[in-house]
């Protein structure tokens, strides 16, 4: 193998390997600051004392646990689902149609020409409007007030 041949082979491998270092890099922080509060909570515990209230923010500014906006249910999560729907497909209808490459160059599936990729922007598009139907029906309704 030639050098020109290695320079090819260098980018897929950097390509694959960066992000899982960034994800073990977030990860042995992560750990190191729970083992930190561990080791501050077993202190005061051995001198007796009551151990600190779990913290709900990490060092970072961040809240403690996992937090998905897009699996809360909520009208405002429904609005930001919609949204989200309804401008990817948007975007992606726009994209496709940038280039203004024939629609024939985007035919896909068994069908030929029947299913092409701009039109299966669509799908999103309108299950971002159904989001946002639903978000105008129910999402102006007062939720119950919180325990």
């Amino acid at each position: 193998m030639d050098f020109a041949n290695q320079n090819e082979l260098i980018i897929p491998i950097v390509a694959i390997l960066m992000p899982i270092g960034i994800i073990a890099v977030v990860s042995y922080f992560k750990s190191k600051e729970r083992e930190m509060i561990h080791r501050e909570r077993m202190l005061a515990m051995e001198k007796g004392l009551q151990p600190p209230p779990e913290p709900e923010q990490s060092f970072h500014g961040r809240e403690r646990g996992p937090r998905n906006l897009l699996l809360e249910s909520g009208p405002r999560n429904l609005l930001l689902r919609g949204l989200i729907f309804l401008f990817i497909g948007i975007g992606a209808f726009v994209s496709m149609n940038w280039f203004r490459m024939p629609w024939t160059d985007h035919m896909v599936g068994p069908f030929g020409g029947f299913v092409t990729l701009p039109l299966l922007a669509f799908i999103s598009i309108a299950v971002g409007l159904a989001y946002l139907v639903y978000y105008a029906i129910e999402g102006h309704k007062q939720n119950p007030p919180a325990e």
